[in-house]
């Protein structure tokens, strides 16, 4: 009696999620999992800041001036130095080290009173880091330490913080290859 009464409820339960499965409704749309798109491939190794902090710059269109007027400058980084920083960052973006390295140095030698200049010593130190000049790039940036020692503007305060930590990265690796 027992055994008919167990087997009558396993095969009821069994009847009774059977035709619960059947009941529902099949999804509206299958549902499919897709991986995630895989990364591009790097096509080169980079090292140091993709965007570094950049001084602010505000260029203004020039005002209509009588013939003969001498010209103003709107701001006080030269034309020539925004575009050799440009020329030097385009450059180092494309992997043309050589490039980037005349480029920020031609703004260190020809303006170095210039507010780019700085930014340009900090990119001219990564430039030679990735060279391989760790030692001349631990150097630059010591230099560029003292230089922003009493900073100016809040550009000047983050490209502070930034050359500490970036010294303190470079000497890291002079210990490492001792």
């Amino acid at each position: 009696m027992r055994l008919r009464f167990a087997l009558l409820v396993g095969f009821g339960l069994l009847f009774i999620v059977a035709w619960w499965a059947f009941r529902t409704p099949p999804p509206a749309e299958p549902v499919v999992f897709e991986a995630p798109p895989a990364p591009a491939p790097n096509r080169r190794a980079r090292v140091g800041p993709r965007h570094p902090p950049r001084p602010e710059v505000v260029d203004a269109e020039p005002a209509e001036e009588p013939k003969g007027a001498p010209a103003v400058a709107i701001s006080s980084t030269s034309k020539s130095a925004q575009e050799h920083v440009m020329a030097g960052e385009r450059a180092f973006d494309e992997g043309d080290l050589e490039g980037a390295y005349a480029n920020f140095l031609a703004v260190i030698e020809s303006e170095p009173d210039d507010p780019l200049a700085a930014f340009a010593l900090y990119k001219l130190a990564w430039v030679e880091y990735n060279i391989g000049e760790v030692d001349s790039a631990i150097s630059d940036m010591t230099l560029l330490g003292e230089w922003l020692a009493e900073p100016v503007s809040n550009a000047d305060r983050m490209l502070q913080g930034e050359v500490e930590k970036d010294l303190a990265r470079f000497k890291d690796e002079v210990a490492e290859e001792e």
